[in-house]
């Protein structure tokens, strides 16, 4: 495919990170996306992944996911060609409609459902699954978009108002874990479409809330609004959005069969044509499914021409006994199904109780342990600079989230037990409350008077035999004898959004390791990072 055989009709969005175009084909004049990632203005970090996300897209051929047909690279641009879409979402046809009818809502989960297997399959994981994403083609098949896309790239976006609201919708599908910014999993989008299934099903979404703190609270709290579904659909969803990981289902394709199942477990047992999905709030969903035992066709007495009247009378007499056992057996049989159905709702009622029980006992010691925590945290930083910590500013701090299996990280990492020699890479990052292994982390920073002080928690890492360099500017360090916390003192250098900050050695002054601190705000301040439940 080449550039040349295209016609530009129109531009769809545009910023200094990358175009998108609407062109057609000059033979065939058919029509398809063309964007073009302007690589000069893109850290390294995000063009290595831009570049796994685009290569492993373009190997996904499936009716469910939007085809990548090709792409190319001239000079500093590079050019991916997509299948055409209509602008049309699924967040708009839900807007629309509302909820769509239960077998329509079962039916597209199904499609989406399958397509995530299959790219999971392939060692592809999406990260972002929500409605937006999911747009039609001409004939109206649902697609799932973005699997081309790397998420980094929304800090280099023009409008930073647009890029905030983006994030904060996307967070209303998220796993806690994608959230936190640890690795992406394929339960994790497992996850998002459980929170999909929920709002095709009902028309309302989950876990709606005006910041991502608060979305993110609600994750690990007892869920609201599954009373409106089914009792064995509430089961499944319970399962799907646990907040742990490993507590999820063990695949998409698992999650799938069992939400069928509650599907035909609710069509055996329905008894009439309200929507048992659609019920009203306080609906319980105990079905009154009884047996009934069918019609038995009892054969008329045979007499012979030589019984007697006795023999007539005792025949008779058998008869009305074999009668009366049936009658009896049958009426033991619908006891014990009664009995047996009835013992089987309740034990599903007590496991839902249950599940709510522990879940809000979890949540309100999480709560109570966070706000110690907090004030732990925040009395230890005033002991230790004497200043009151920033408030909170209106700006948002993001890591380049994993792409696909296939991509390969930036920074080589030694894992050791001990004091890390001269010689040894270092793992640093930017964010404390990542879970992965690192020898050093980014806990806070200030500028004032022309100086820029950070402080650093480490996992034994020896620093008088190295030293810090932010925006390419030396910074002494001091440290503690424990090892676990070193501060470092420097000029304040003019820097644009991104801070780089990086470990070096003395004497080489050889790069150990180094990472990205990203802001969206012209003039940044530390603003508080989530914690998850563990207080991490």
């Amino acid at each position: 495919m080449k550039l040349e055989d295209f016609n530009i009709v129109q531009t769809i969005s545009e910023s200094k990170a990358r175009t998108i175009t609407l062109a057609t084909n000059r033979t065939s004049n058919d029509p398809c996306f063309i964007t073009i990632y302007h690589l000069e203005n893109l850290p390294q970090n995000i063009i290595d992944d831009l570049q796994s996300r685009v290569a492993a897209a373009a190997t996904l051929k499936h009716p469910n996911i939007q085809e990548t047909y090709a792409y190319l690279q001239r000079g500093n641009d590079l050019y991916v060609f997509s299948e055409y879409l209509r602008e049309q979402t699924l967040e708009d046809v839900l807007e629309n409609s509302g909820a769509l009818d239960t077998d329509q809502a079962f039916k597209l989960t199904q499609y989406l459902g399958n397509a995530v297997q299959f790219a999971h399959a392939s060692g592809i994981v999406h990260g972002r699954l929500n409605n937006r994403i999911v747009r039609f083609s001409s004939r109206g098949v649902p697609k799932i978009t973005g699997y081309d896309q790397t998420y980094a790239m929304d800090s280099l976006s023009n409008n930073r108002i647009e890029v905030e609201e983006e994030i904060l919708y996307s967070s209303f599908f998220q796993a806690p874990e994608v959230i936190q910014e640890q690795p992406v999993t394929e339960q994790s989008d497992q996850y998002s479409l459980a929170c999909i299934h929920y709002e095709l099903l009902t028309g309302k979404t989950l876990f709606e809330a005006q910041s991502v703190q608060q979305v993110l609270g609600k994750k690990f709290m007892r869920i609201q609004g599954l009373e409106e579904l089914g009792p064995a659909l509430q089961l499944s969803l319970i399962h799907a959005l646990q907040p742990e990981p490993l507590q999820r289902f063990s695949s998409v394709k698992e999650f799938l069969q069992d939400v069928s199942k509650a599907k035909l477990y609710y069509a055996q047992h329905k008894q009439d044509q309200s929507s048992y999905f659609g019920a009203a709030a306080g609906y319980q969903g105990r079905p009154d499914y009884r047996y009934e035992a069918p019609v038995q066709n009892v054969q008329a007495p045979v007499y012979k021409a030589g019984d007697t009247r006795a023999d007539k009378q005792k025949k008779f007499i058998a008869l009305l006994a074999g009668v009366a056992l049936i009658f009896l057996g049958l009426v033991l049989f619908l006891l014990v199904q009664n009995k047996s159905r009835s013992n089987e709702n309740d034990a599903l009622v007590y496991r839902l109780r249950t599940q709510n029980a522990l879940e809000t006992q979890e949540a309100s010691a999480f709560i109570a342990w966070e706000q110690t925590e907090a004030s732990a945290s925040e009395q230890a930083h005033n002991n230790t600079f004497a200043t009151p910590r920033p408030t909170e500013a209106d700006m948002f701090v993001t890591q380049a989230k994993t792409a696909t299996q296939a991509v390969i990280p930036t920074v080589t990492n030694t894992i050791t037990s001990s004091p890390v020699p001269a010689h040894a890479n270092v793992k640093i990052v930017g964010n404390c409350n990542l879970s992965t292994y690192f020898d050093a982390c980014l806990d806070n920073w200030r500028m004032g008077g022309g100086q820029l002080t950070t402080t650093f928690n480490s996992n034994s890492l020896d620093m008088r035999q190295l030293y810090v360099k932010v925006n390419g500017d030396r910074q002494e360090c001091s440290q503690g004898s424990n090892l676990n916390r070193f501060v470092c003192t420097g000029s304040s250098q003019p820097f644009n959004l991104t801070l780089v900050v990086s470990v070096h050695e003395n004497g080489t002054d050889r790069n150990l390791g180094s990472f990205n601190y990203i802001f969206y705000s012209s003039t940044p301040t530390p603003t508080p990072r989530p914690r998850d439940k563990y207080g991490n």
